[in-house]
C-alpha cells in the first residue's frame, strides 16, 4: 500500500483523535462481518489524499446550506459531491458541529453513493467524515466505505487531509 504526505494544518487532538479511531474500527468490522467463511465477497482497501472545496447556493442545494466537491487521489482516483442533510451543533461546545449528509463518488468505471456523517470543529477547521457505501453500479464497491480526516481553511472554503477506504464486491461477483 502506498502512504501519501498530506497533513493538515494542525493534528486533531484528544476527542477528535478517538472520532477518528471510532469510525475506522466501525468500517473495519462491517467489512469482515460481511466477508464471512461462505460469502465470496473481496475487500480491498485504499489510501491516498483528498481535497475539496465548499460549493455555495444555488449550485449547493442542501437544507443546511453546506455542500462540498472534492478530488480523491492516490490508490482510488475519483471525484466526489457532498450535501449536508442535516446539522447538529454540540451543546457543550458551539464550534463542533455533526453534519449528516450524502456523497456521490465518481470514477472512471462508475459511480458510488454513500451515507455520511461528519464531525468538524469550525474552530480550527479539523474534521472527519464515515461515508459507507449505499448503492454502487460497480462490482468491487458494494459494500464497504471510506473515513477522511482533514482540515478546513474556513476563510477559503478548502480543505484537505487524506481518506482510507475499505470497498467490497457483491457476493455474486
Amino acid at each position: 500500500m502506498n502512504y501519501h504526505t498530506c497533513t493538515p494544518k494542525s493534528q486533531p487532538k484528544g476527542r477528535l483523535r478517538f472520532l477518528i479511531l471510532l469510525p475506522i474500527a466501525l468500517l473495519l468490522s462491517v467489512a469482515s462481518a460481511q466477508a464471512g467463511d461462505g460469502d465470496k465477497s473481496r475487500c480491498h482497501a485504499f489510501y491516498g489524499p483528498f481535497s475539496s472545496v465548499v460549493v455555495l447556493p444555488p449550485s449547493c442545494t442542501s437544507p443546511v446550506g453546506l455542500c462540498t466537491h472534492g478530488i480523491l487521489t492516490g490508490e482510488y482516483p475519483a471525484t466526489y459531491d457532498f450535501t449536508a442533510l442535516t446539522q447538529t451543533t454540540d451543546p457543550s461546545d458551539p464550534n463542533v458541529v455533526t453534519l449528516t449528509g450524502e456523497s456521490v463518488v465518481t470514477t472512471s468505471k462508475g459511480v458510488i453513493h454513500t451515507d455520511d456523517v461528519s464531525v468538524i470543529n469550525f474552530a480550527t477547521g479539523d474534521f472527519v467524515t464515515k461515508a459507507l457505501v449505499h448503492r454502487s453500479n460497480l462490482r468491487q464497491a458494494k459494500s464497504g466505505g471510506f473515513i477522511a480526516a482533514g482540515n478546513l481553511d474556513t476563510a477559503t472554503g478548502q480543505a484537505i487531509g487524506n481518506y482510507s477506504a475499505i470497498l467490497c464486491s457483491g457476493d455474486d461477483d
